[in-house]
Protein backbone atom coordinates (compact mmCIF):
# COMPACT_ATOMS: atom_id res chain seq x y z
CA UNK A 1 0.00 0.00 0.00
CA UNK A 2 1.47 3.36 -1.05
CA UNK A 3 1.92 6.35 1.25
CA UNK A 4 -0.84 8.20 -0.62
CA UNK A 5 -3.32 5.35 -0.16
CA UNK A 6 -2.40 4.91 3.50
CA UNK A 7 -2.90 8.61 4.18
CA UNK A 8 -6.15 8.53 2.24
CA UNK A 9 -7.58 5.70 4.34
CA UNK A 10 -6.41 7.32 7.58
CA UNK A 11 -7.83 10.70 6.64
CA UNK A 12 -11.08 9.08 5.61
CA UNK A 13 -11.61 8.13 9.23
CA UNK A 14 -10.45 11.53 10.50
CA UNK A 15 -12.88 13.34 8.22
CA UNK A 16 -15.70 11.14 9.45
CA UNK A 17 -15.00 11.89 13.11
CA UNK A 18 -14.48 15.57 12.37
CA UNK A 19 -17.75 15.92 10.48
CA UNK A 20 -19.80 13.84 12.89
CA UNK A 21 -18.75 15.64 16.06
CA UNK A 22 -18.56 19.14 14.58
CA UNK A 23 -22.04 18.79 13.07
CA UNK A 24 -23.30 17.53 16.41
CA UNK A 25 -21.80 20.44 18.35
CA UNK A 26 -22.94 23.08 15.85
CA UNK A 27 -26.50 21.78 16.10
CA UNK A 28 -26.44 22.11 19.90
CA UNK A 29 -24.79 18.86 21.04
CA UNK A 30 -26.29 16.10 23.16
CA UNK A 31 -28.47 16.65 26.21
CA UNK A 32 -27.87 13.46 28.17
CA UNK A 33 -25.56 10.47 28.52
CA UNK A 34 -27.75 8.22 26.37
CA UNK A 35 -27.55 10.57 23.39
CA UNK A 36 -23.79 10.93 23.80
CA UNK A 37 -23.36 7.15 23.92
CA UNK A 38 -25.37 6.71 20.72
CA UNK A 39 -23.29 9.34 18.93
CA UNK A 40 -20.05 7.61 19.92
CA UNK A 41 -21.52 4.22 18.98
CA UNK A 42 -22.27 5.55 15.49
CA UNK A 43 -18.57 6.20 14.82
CA UNK A 44 -17.42 2.57 14.32
CA UNK A 45 -20.59 1.80 12.37
CA UNK A 46 -19.92 4.66 9.96
CA UNK A 47 -16.26 3.67 9.68
CA UNK A 48 -17.22 0.11 8.80
CA UNK A 49 -19.71 1.19 6.13
CA UNK A 50 -17.25 3.62 4.57
CA UNK A 51 -14.40 1.10 4.64
CA UNK A 52 -16.53 -1.47 2.83
CA UNK A 53 -17.50 1.09 0.18
CA UNK A 54 -13.88 2.23 -0.17
CA UNK A 55 -12.51 -1.29 -0.61
CA UNK A 56 -15.34 -2.63 -2.77
CA UNK A 57 -16.10 0.36 -4.99
CA UNK A 58 -12.97 2.51 -4.88
CA UNK A 59 -12.22 5.97 -3.53
CA UNK A 60 -14.03 7.92 -6.28
CA UNK A 61 -17.28 5.97 -5.92
CA UNK A 62 -17.04 6.14 -2.12
CA UNK A 63 -16.77 9.92 -2.34
CA UNK A 64 -19.77 10.10 -4.64
CA UNK A 65 -21.77 7.97 -2.20
CA UNK A 66 -20.58 9.99 0.80
CA UNK A 67 -23.81 12.02 1.16
CA UNK A 68 -25.83 8.79 1.12
CA UNK A 69 -23.67 6.68 3.43
CA UNK A 70 -22.55 9.43 5.81
CA UNK A 71 -24.43 12.72 5.64
CA UNK A 72 -27.91 11.22 5.40
CA UNK A 73 -27.42 8.84 8.37
CA UNK A 74 -25.81 11.70 10.32
CA UNK A 75 -28.84 13.90 9.60
CA UNK A 76 -31.12 11.11 10.84
CA UNK A 77 -29.08 10.84 14.04
CA UNK A 78 -29.33 14.58 14.64
CA UNK A 79 -33.07 14.63 13.96
CA UNK A 80 -34.32 11.46 15.62
CA UNK A 81 -31.74 10.78 18.35
CA UNK A 82 -30.58 14.28 19.31
CA UNK A 83 -34.03 15.77 18.56
CA UNK A 84 -32.78 18.58 16.33
CA UNK A 85 -34.93 20.35 13.78
CA UNK A 86 -34.50 19.29 10.17
CA UNK A 87 -33.27 22.70 9.01
CA UNK A 88 -30.80 22.95 11.91
CA UNK A 89 -29.43 19.47 11.13
CA UNK A 90 -29.02 20.30 7.43
CA UNK A 91 -27.23 23.60 8.06
CA UNK A 92 -24.98 22.05 10.72
CA UNK A 93 -23.81 19.27 8.39
CA UNK A 94 -23.20 21.62 5.47
CA UNK A 95 -21.33 24.07 7.72
CA UNK A 96 -19.03 21.34 9.02
CA UNK A 97 -18.38 20.20 5.43
CA UNK A 98 -17.69 23.76 4.31
CA UNK A 99 -14.80 24.48 6.64
CA UNK A 100 -12.52 21.54 6.05
CA UNK A 101 -13.13 21.52 2.30
CA UNK A 102 -12.31 25.21 1.91
CA UNK A 103 -9.14 25.03 3.99
CA UNK A 104 -7.78 21.95 2.24
CA UNK A 105 -8.70 23.26 -1.22
CA UNK A 106 -6.77 26.45 -0.49
CA UNK A 107 -3.66 24.51 0.51
CA UNK A 108 -3.73 21.67 -1.99
CA UNK A 109 -1.59 21.48 -5.13
CA UNK A 110 -1.33 17.71 -5.45
CA UNK A 111 -3.03 14.60 -4.10
CA UNK A 112 -0.22 13.84 -1.68
CA UNK A 113 -0.09 17.41 -0.37
CA UNK A 114 -3.86 17.34 -0.05
CA UNK A 115 -3.78 14.22 2.12
CA UNK A 116 -0.97 15.63 4.25
CA UNK A 117 -2.97 18.83 4.69
CA UNK A 118 -5.97 16.81 5.83
CA UNK A 119 -3.84 15.05 8.44
CA UNK A 120 -2.25 18.25 9.75
CA UNK A 121 -5.22 20.62 9.53
CA UNK A 122 -8.22 18.69 10.80
CA UNK A 123 -7.20 18.48 14.49
CA UNK A 124 -6.30 22.18 15.01
CA UNK A 125 -9.21 23.27 12.82
CA UNK A 126 -11.67 21.25 14.88
CA UNK A 127 -10.32 22.71 18.13
CA UNK A 128 -10.52 26.30 16.85
CA UNK A 129 -14.04 25.84 15.55
CA UNK A 130 -15.18 24.13 18.74
CA UNK A 131 -13.55 26.84 20.87
CA UNK A 132 -14.61 29.96 18.99
CA UNK A 133 -17.25 29.11 16.38
CA UNK A 134 -19.67 26.44 17.65
CA UNK A 135 -21.55 28.48 20.25
CA UNK A 136 -21.97 31.64 18.11
CA UNK A 137 -23.10 29.46 15.19
CA UNK A 138 -25.72 27.69 17.31
CA UNK A 139 -26.91 31.00 18.77
CA UNK A 140 -27.22 32.46 15.27
CA UNK A 141 -29.24 29.49 14.02
CA UNK A 142 -31.61 29.53 16.97
CA UNK A 143 -32.11 33.30 17.11
CA UNK A 144 -34.88 33.35 14.49
CA UNK A 145 -35.92 31.66 11.23
CA UNK A 146 -34.49 34.63 9.32
CA UNK A 147 -31.18 34.28 11.13
CA UNK A 148 -31.05 30.56 10.34
CA UNK A 149 -31.77 31.25 6.68
CA UNK A 150 -29.05 33.88 6.54
CA UNK A 151 -26.49 31.75 8.37
CA UNK A 152 -27.23 28.56 6.44
CA UNK A 153 -27.59 29.93 2.92
CA UNK A 154 -23.88 30.02 2.12
CA UNK A 155 -22.77 26.58 3.46
CA UNK A 156 -25.81 24.82 1.96
CA UNK A 157 -25.27 26.51 -1.42
CA UNK A 158 -21.57 25.64 -1.35
CA UNK A 159 -22.30 22.02 -0.41
CA UNK A 160 -24.55 21.40 -3.43
CA UNK A 161 -22.31 23.47 -5.71
CA UNK A 162 -19.20 21.48 -4.75
CA UNK A 163 -20.84 18.09 -5.24
CA UNK A 164 -22.48 19.11 -8.51
CA UNK A 165 -19.37 20.63 -10.10
CA UNK A 166 -16.49 18.67 -8.52
CA UNK A 167 -17.64 15.31 -7.15
CA UNK A 168 -20.34 14.29 -9.64
CA UNK A 169 -18.79 16.11 -12.61
CA UNK A 170 -15.75 18.15 -13.59
CA UNK A 171 -17.80 21.15 -14.68
CA UNK A 172 -15.85 23.49 -12.40
CA UNK A 173 -12.61 22.68 -14.24
CA UNK A 174 -14.02 22.99 -17.76
CA UNK A 175 -13.98 26.76 -17.59
CA UNK A 176 -17.70 27.41 -17.87
CA UNK A 177 -18.19 31.10 -17.16
CA UNK A 178 -21.55 30.75 -15.43
CA UNK A 179 -20.24 28.05 -13.08
CA UNK A 180 -17.04 29.92 -12.28
CA UNK A 181 -19.06 33.01 -11.41
CA UNK A 182 -21.58 31.18 -9.23
CA UNK A 183 -19.58 31.09 -6.00
CA UNK A 184 -18.43 34.75 -6.15
CA UNK A 185 -22.03 35.74 -6.92
CA UNK A 186 -23.28 33.67 -3.99
CA UNK A 187 -20.72 35.34 -1.72
CA UNK A 188 -21.85 38.80 -2.86
CA UNK A 189 -25.51 37.92 -2.30
CA UNK A 190 -24.68 36.53 1.14
CA UNK A 191 -22.73 39.70 1.96
CA UNK A 192 -25.64 41.93 0.93
CA UNK A 193 -28.08 39.80 2.93
CA UNK A 194 -25.78 39.91 5.93
CA UNK A 195 -25.45 43.70 5.81
CA UNK A 196 -29.21 44.10 5.46
CA UNK A 197 -29.94 41.75 8.36
CA UNK A 198 -27.20 43.30 10.48
CA UNK A 199 -28.56 46.80 9.88
CA UNK A 200 -32.10 45.70 10.74
CA UNK A 201 -30.90 43.94 13.89
CA UNK A 202 -28.79 46.96 14.91
CA UNK A 203 -31.77 49.26 14.40
CA UNK A 204 -34.00 47.04 16.52
CA UNK A 205 -31.35 46.84 19.21
CA UNK A 206 -30.87 50.62 19.24
CA UNK A 207 -34.62 51.15 19.45
CA UNK A 208 -34.91 48.63 22.27
CA UNK A 209 -32.06 50.30 24.16
CA UNK A 210 -33.70 53.70 23.67
CA UNK A 211 -37.01 52.39 24.97
CA UNK A 212 -35.23 50.77 27.91
CA UNK A 213 -33.45 54.06 28.70
CA UNK A 214 -36.71 56.00 28.49
CA UNK A 215 -38.41 53.44 30.72
CA UNK A 216 -35.63 53.63 33.29
CA UNK A 217 -35.81 57.44 33.24
CA UNK A 218 -39.57 57.26 33.70
CA UNK A 219 -39.21 54.86 36.60
CA UNK A 220 -36.64 57.09 38.27
CA UNK A 221 -38.87 60.14 37.82
CA UNK A 222 -41.83 58.20 39.24
CA UNK A 223 -39.72 57.14 42.21
CA UNK A 224 -38.68 60.76 42.81
CA UNK A 225 -42.31 61.88 42.69
CA UNK A 226 -43.36 59.07 45.05
CA UNK A 227 -40.60 60.01 47.49
CA UNK A 228 -41.64 63.67 47.31
CA UNK A 229 -45.27 62.72 47.94
CA UNK A 230 -44.26 60.62 50.93
CA UNK A 231 -42.24 63.49 52.38
CA UNK A 232 -45.18 65.81 51.85
CA UNK A 233 -47.49 63.36 53.61
CA UNK A 234 -45.08 63.10 56.53
CA UNK A 235 -44.76 66.87 56.76
CA UNK A 236 -48.53 67.26 56.61
CA UNK A 237 -48.94 64.73 59.40
CA UNK A 238 -46.41 66.68 61.50
CA UNK A 239 -48.31 69.94 60.93
CA UNK A 240 -51.63 68.31 61.79
CA UNK A 241 -50.13 66.86 64.96
CA UNK A 242 -48.76 70.29 65.95
CA UNK A 243 -52.06 72.02 65.28
CA UNK A 244 -53.89 69.43 67.36
CA UNK A 245 -51.69 70.27 70.36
Amino acid sequence: MSVLTTLGVFNYGLVLLYGLFLSTFISGGWENTKQRTLVFAACPLFLMIQSVCWLALGADMARQLYPLITHLPLALILIFILKKRVDVALVSICTAYLWVDLVVTALTRSELIGEICYTLVIGPLFYLLYRFFVRPAYAAMMASPQSLLLFGSLPVAYYFFDYATVVYSDALYRGYGAINEFLPTALIIFYVMFLTAYHAQSSRRAQAEMQSTMLEAGLKQSQIEVDALRRAEVQTAVYQHGMGH
